[in-house]
């Protein structure tokens, strides 16, 4: 006989707890805070590492994770090591904007402002204020979020891609992507930090999403013109369908926590 879905359940829980955490609590938790994800096949860091915003935000995340699946308090000190260490070397003079990469002694290698790694910011510190409830981690999140509704705000859309370290539009192709991830960020700010303001900027986002970027026959695009209109084949657009799961279990889970009618 097949196995069941809670058969599924718990191996996964099993694979995350016994496997998969554990390696990663290995392999990058340092003294520093600052997470080198560069790794070999046998999990052993590479000679040249450097952690970005994405990184950085989604190890905090999965530490997290193995705290709640665990209780077991080194996954707690790694959150909140991760989470200093983002606050103190990411960040600049202006709340809520962040540099794109550092190097292992904390130079900043990339001063760019990436949305997409403002998007995981905010996610990041979401959740490690909900394990920690160190109100320096939401405070920074709540500022990221407020960069991303003001100085990366696109008259098209939502916000513009990437902006330079002066604060301006770099010109890059619009996509997708950091729509779908802040929405992400704000369902957790909403749910795990209990700020429940977010869900109300996740409305607004979903709606937008589904009224101009989703087309008729249910497909998401990735990449769009400067106006939002879908790049043709031709000038580079295509369909991920990896991000047209992620959109479907993210809609989902925002009916499923209360973010969505």
């Amino acid at each position: 006989m097949g196995q069941s879905s809670e058969d599924h359940h718990r191996w996964f829980r099993s694979h995350l707890k016994d496997d998969l955490l554990p390696r990663w609590l290995r392999a990058v938790d340092a003294p520093s805070g600052l997470f080198m994800p560069q790794l070999d096949r046998a999990w052993l860091p590479k000679p040249r590492r450097h952690a970005t915003l994405v990184s950085q935000a989604r190890l905090i995340y999965n530490f997290a994770v193995g705290f709640r699946l665990t209780g077991n308090e080194r996954y707690r000190d790694a959150a909140r090591r991760g989470a200093d260490a983002l606050l103190q070397t990411f960040g600049g003079n202006e709340p809520g904007l962040w540099a794109w990469s550092a190097a292992e002694d904390g130079r900043i290698l990339d001063h760019h402002r990436s949305a997409y790694g403002h998007a995981f910011v905010a996610f990041g510190l979401a959740h490690a204020f909900a394990i920690t409830q160190d109100g320096r981690f939401l405070e920074a999140a709540l500022a990221t979020v407020g960069a991303l509704k003001t100085r990366f705000r696109d008259r098209h859309g939502p916000f513009v891609p990437a902006l330079t370290p002066e604060g301006v539009d770099t010109g890059a192709t619009r996509t997708q992507n950091p729509v779908m991830h802040l929405f992400e960020a704000l369902l957790a700010l909403g749910h795990e930090a209990g700020v429940a303001e977010a869900f109300a900027d996740a409305q607004d986002i979903a709606r937008w999403a589904m009224a101009t970027m989703m087309r008729e026959n249910g497909i998401l695009p990735e990449f769009y013109s400067h106006d939002w209109q879908p790049l043709s084949e031709a000038e580079g657009g295509r369909i991920d369908i990896g991000h047209q799961f992620e959109w479907a279990y993210l809609l989902s889970r925002a009916i499923e926590v209360g973010a969505l009618p």
